[in-house]
């Protein structure tokens, strides 16, 4: 690179280090300390350090980027690979990294730079295709829009696009502090390999942190999917680290309550402080357990609770967080995730997402899970499965359930109660109260189900749902039934007073494709 473009921010940056004392200090105190981790500074330090990295820098061959120029190409969007070079534990979770930095670990010396750590950087820098000259076989076995003729000195040339490293890219590299040499290695790297845009960040993650610019960290992001097949996992403790007033409002099966507010919300301590919360979930499970972290998004909760757990003693591989679908980051991660296809729980209740199928026409099912075959004929739908509603049923009500494996059919004429008196099913079975929210509003059953009747006889029954089991029948049957208001001996949960075929009307709900929320609230 041109020395007259680098002189004037090399000469900037020995003339900070040399005259503004202060500022060299803490720069350096990272580096630089006694026996008793206090910092030393001296001027033959920073002499030595400037030296050091003017040297460097004029041997790089690369140019130098400041704090304020880094964040300013970051706001405005420019084109660029930002390269972390510190540990992957520095990087994920101890300082974290500069906004979209890749990680590719450099070591402090040139002649340390292992051919696995190079290639780890040059894999995760862009590509692109350039015309490259081939043999007319290559170039015949080619698609044609990735071939080409051209004429040079009057002959054939036969082409061929070739993708390749993208030597034009701006690639900034940075490391811990300004003292520090693997931004130096791996931009130096880079220049001997031909890229021609490389910038040196040399206050490097330090240096960010102290102009208080936001730090990205790195976490282990799970799906939905993922928790769901740890439920019964000894060795993996569910965190719900949100607020306890919404652990208490609807939680995932097995979790357990250790709220972070503390941390989030600067001096709001209602929940207790977070540190005494996670330590004392820690304590009771163990440290080398695997923790998932369930919060709102997988973000700000989530990230306090990281930090604790590492303070704890658990290893950052151990620590999982709920994500998205795709195991990622966002924003409708977390329980958001959870609830588009889970039930969450609470000592008394079980709630799901449905989507309305039919909003009018007589009906017999009331709730299907999507891919049952009796999808089409049902007022709402889930994409909760039978059995992890059967799940969430039994953590909530235990085994009291109306089938106790015996019952395999019964008329259409007939209900629960019916079976009862025959002697078929158990007397022992939960009752549950329905209600169904939506556009700010709660419905009960009785609401939502109106003109209920069988022959033409007017239902005046309790509008109690029994949870009926039936999981075998259901597995036999495929229908997807996890509530019909009508008895049924293949639904999870049914009327237990009402005949089969009842029919009733839909009533009290949005339009067809819209979101409601059932909840199964527990009769004592």
């Amino acid at each position: 690179m041109d020395m007259k473009k680098r002189m004037p921010k090399l000469m900037a940056l020995v003339l900070t280090l040399v005259l503004c004392f202060g500022s060299v200090q803490s720069v350096f105190a990272y580096t630089y300390k006694d026996a008793s981790n206090k910092p030393i500074v001296s001027e033959k330090t920073v002499e030595e350090a400037t030296y050091k990295f003017c040297k460097d820098t004029m041997a790089g061959g690369y140019d130098l980027i400041d704090t304020d120029e880094l964040k300013a190409d970051i706001d405005k969007g420019t084109k660029m690979v930002i390269v972390d070079t510190m540990p992957a534990d520095s990087y994920n979770y101890q300082n974290g990294h500069v906004p979209g930095a890749i990680n590719a670990v450099a070591p402090m010396k040139a002649e340390e730079y292992t051919a696995a750590q190079k290639s780890a950087l040059m894999n995760q820098l862009p590509k692109t295709k350039e015309w490259k000259t081939v043999s007319k076989s290559v170039y015949s076995k080619a698609a044609k829009s990735e071939r080409r003729i051209v004429k040079k000195n009057g002959k054939k040339v036969y082409q061929k696009k070739t993708t390749v490293a993208d030597k034009k890219v701006k690639v900034v590299v940075y490391c811990g502090f300004i003292g520090c040499t693997r931004s130096h290695v791996a931009a130096a790297y880079l220049v001997k390999q031909g890229y021609k845009n490389v910038y040196r960040y040399g206050g490097g993650i330090e240096a960010w942190m102290d102009a208080n610019y936001e730090v990205e960290m790195s976490y282990n992001y799970v799906s939905a999917s993922y928790v769901n097949s740890k439920l019964s996992d000894s060795n993996v403790v569910l965190l719900d680290v949100r607020q306890k007033k919404d652990y208490a409002a609807g939680h995932i099966a097995g979790s357990v309550s250790a709220s972070c507010l503390s941390d989030v919300v600067t001096g709001d301590t209602t929940d207790g402080l977070a540190a005494d919360n996670i330590k004392a979930a820690v304590n009771k499970a163990g440290k080398d357990k695997e923790y998932i972290l369930i919060c709102y998004s997988g973000n700000r909760y989530a990230k306090a609770a990281t930090k604790l757990l590492l303070k704890e003693g658990v290893a950052f591989e151990n620590i999982k967080t709920l994500g998205g679908d795709d195991s990622k980051f966002s924003s409708d991660g977390g329980m958001k995730a959870w609830e588009k296809k889970y039930p969450k729980v609470t000592d008394k209740s079980v709630t799901i997402t449905c989507k309305v199928e039919k909003d009018t026409a007589a009906a017999h099912w009331f709730i299907v899970s999507e891919g049952g075959s009796m999808t089409k004929n049902t007022v709402l739908s889930t994409k909760v499965s039978t059995d992890d509603f059967y799940n969430a049923l039994e953590t909530v009500a235990g085994k009291k359930v109306w089938n106790d494996g015996a019952v395999k059919d019964f008329g259409v004429d007939e209900s629960l109660d019916d079976c009862l008196a025959k002697g078929q099913g158990s007397k022992d079975f939960a009752k549950l109260n329905l209600t169904v929210s939506w556009g700010g509003k709660t419905y009960k059953l009785s609401d939502v189900v109106t003109n209920a009747k069988y022959k033409d006889v007017e239902y005046k029954g309790s509008y109690d749902i029994a949870f009926a089991g039936n999981l075998d029948n259901q597995h036999k049957a495929k229908t997807g039934c996890i509530t019909c208001f009508g008895g049924c001996y293949m639904g999870i949960t049914s009327g237990h007073d009402t005949p089969m075929y009842i029919k009733y009307n839909p009533k009290n709900l949005p339009a067809v494709g819209e979101t409601v929320i059932v909840k199964y609230n527990l009769k004592q």
